[in-house]
């Protein structure tokens, strides 16, 4: 519950769901999955917890044109 107070990611992710769906328990247990799998990938790769990582700007970085 704290993270849909303080992170705007999961406020944002917890809006959308709510806005489909009038009960909020459904929207709740999927921020908590959503924390649970990025706690254990985090814990998998041995990584920090970065606040504004996003996939797709890493993906651009790692594919590198070869000349």
């Amino acid at each position: 519950m704290s993270s849909l107070r303080f992170n705007p990611q999961q406020m944002a992710f917890y809006t959308r769901l709510r806005a489909r769906q009038p009960n909020g328990k459904p929207g709740v247990i999927a921020v908590m999955r959503k924390l649970l799998l990025l706690c254990y990938s985090l814990w998998k790769n041995d990584c920090v917890y970065d606040p504004h990582y996003h996939p797709a700007h890493c993906l651009e970085k790692e594919v590198a044109p070869t000349s």
